[in-house]
C-alpha cells in the first residue's frame, strides 16, 4: 500500500476557527506568504510545521491533509 497526501484543508480550517492566515503565521513561525502558499495549495508544509499547525489548529494530520491509500502490486 502506497500513501499519497491529497488536498490541505487550511483554509477551511482557518474558517472554521475564526482564525486569519496572518494570525496563524505568527503561531506557527512562519512568513505570510508562505502561510499563503500553503493555503493556494501551491507548497506544502515540513512535517514539523504539520504537527505544529495540528496542535494550533486542534486538530488531526487526516483533519488537515486528505490523506489517501493506494493499492500497489506487490
Amino acid at each position: 500500500m502506497r500513501i499519497v497526501i491529497g488536498r490541505c484543508h487550511l483554509l477551511e480550517l482557518l474558517n472554521d476557527r475564526n482564525l486569519s492566515q496572518a494570525e496563524f503565521a505568527r503561531r506557527i513561525d512562519a512568513h505570510p506568504q508562505t502561510v499563503a502558499k500553503w493555503v493556494k495549495r501551491e507548497d506544502v508544509m515540513s512535517l514539523a510545521k504539520v504537527l505544529s499547525a495540528c496542535r494550533i489548529l486542534s486538530c488531526s494530520i487526516d483533519e488537515l491533509y486528505e490523506i489517501i491509500e493506494e493499492k500497489t502490486d506487490e
